[in-house]
């Protein structure tokens, strides 16, 4: 299956997210081209992270940075999803587990928020 590639950033200049292509301009600055024009506004590098190619129970793209709760049974974990080792995976901070994506039931997980903005989360 043929994965879409996408990314997400904070814009620079009102800190709002885009998804789009990724691309760099001549001043090198790091930016997110999302509409069929190629018009592209300038993004935070730190803030950018790709879709996974999963979404959660609600639809909703998982993407690089992104925290999810999975709730399956008689469990429920929070997890941050970065790249590693060639592949997207998912670690739980206070358990100091992790998965790689693939391994998990994506209708069992819930975006709730993400590293940038809802660190909280993982405590």
């Amino acid at each position: 299956m043929k994965r879409e590639i996408l990314f997400r950033g904070k814009r620079v200049k009102d800190g709002k997210w885009v998804e789009g292509l990724l691309t760099k301009d001549i001043k090198g600055h790091i930016r997110i081209q999302y509409n069929p024009r190629y018009f592209s506004v300038v993004v935070n590098p730190e803030t950018v992270g790709q879709f996974t190619g999963m979404t959660d129970k609600n639809g909703t793209k998982i993407f690089e940075g992104d925290i999810v709760k999975e709730k399956h049974k008689v469990h429920e974990r929070i997890y941050s999803i970065f790249w590693r080792n060639d592949c997207f995976s998912m670690s739980a901070q206070t358990k100091h587990i992790s998965y790689y994506l693939d391994e998990i039931v994506s209708s069992h997980c819930e975006v709730i928020g993400n590293v940038f903005e809802n660190k909280e989360l993982l405590k």
